[in-house]
């Protein structure tokens, strides 16, 4: 009875942490390359936007595909909440 619940459940649970979790590291991701890019005179401040903005782009691209091809739904969640919490950190300490 259980295991008839047990795939549209994983689904769905791949659904939200591919959308929610992405977003928010891409978030992160692009703040803190904004940051970086402008406090150390990389770049200009508009193009230093448009650069992060482009590559959280591309993360959150490669990061949805990932979560499809990942098979353990426990090494996803390891790895997703990893990579939030090290871009949340690093906005955290350069902003």
């Amino acid at each position: 009875m259980l295991t008839q619940f047990y795939y549209p459940i994983s689904i769905t649970y791949r659904f939200v942490f591919a959308f929610v979790i992405g977003f928010l590291s891409a978030k992160y991701l692009s703040l803190s390359l904004a940051l970086l890019f402008h406090h150390y005179h990389i770049l200009p401040n508009a193009e230093a936007i448009y650069l992060a903005a482009f590559i959280s782009i591309i993360y959150f691209v490669i990061y949805v595909i990932y979560n499809f091809i990942v098979q353990s739904l426990i090494k996803l969640t390891i790895l997703s909440l990893i990579s939030l919490v090290c871009f949340y950190s690093l906005s955290q300490f350069l902003g």
